[in-house]
């Protein structure tokens, strides 16, 4: 569900313009989540061994977003992953570990940008399974969030006079200035 992330002992904090705290992950934090994250560790163990065939598995029915195909999507293979820091890297992207998830989540989720900028930003740096439908999750369940959507949804149409004739009814619509 959605929750902030509480401040504890973490010491990496940063303010934003709005004045809205968020924690900024280190490489060694991340890895540490990774270290923690049964299939992650797995993964990054057969790509230390090159063991072609087990990542192979790892990453069956795993996709990740891809703009230039039809549905939007593409299978990741083995060519797409690498280590940086001892953390797997999917492309240019963290594959973000379970644990970390909300973190990531938060840090999207500043000033309540809505739902199509956060999975943008998300595509572009970070993936972890089912990640486009966390977000919308997260984005629902925020009251903020669906506060703003309800006030830039497109107002209702205005009745219209129907008429037979042209010109059978004219409007206009009044302006005062201060000019």
């Amino acid at each position: 569900g959605y929750t902030e992330k509480e401040r504890g002992t973490k010491e990496c904090y940063v303010t934003n313009p709005s004045k809205r705290e968020y924690y900024s992950l280190s490489w060694d934090e991340i890895k540490d989540a990774t270290d923690d994250d049964e299939f992650l560790v797995k993964l990054r163990k057969d790509l230390m061994d090159n063991n072609t065939a087990a990542i192979e598995g790892h990453l069956k029915g795993k996709s990740i977003h891809c703009p230039t195909s039809s549905n939007g999507l593409a299978a990741i293979k083995v060519e797409d992953l690498s280590l940086h820091h001892n953390v797997v890297m999917v492309r240019d992207r963290i594959w973000a570990p379970d644990s970390i998830t909300l973190n990531v989540f938060n840090n999207l989720h500043l000033v309540h940008r809505g739902i199509d900028m956060m999975k943008r930003l998300a595509q572009r740096s970070v993936y972890w399974t089912g990640m486009v439908r966390d977000i919308t999750g997260y984005f629902n369940e925020c009251p903020t969030c669906n506060r703003q959507m309800d006030k830039n949804k497109k107002p209702e149409d205005l009745p219209e006079d129907k008429t037979k004739m042209s010109y059978e009814c004219i409007s206009m619509d009044g302006l005062v200035t201060d000019a």
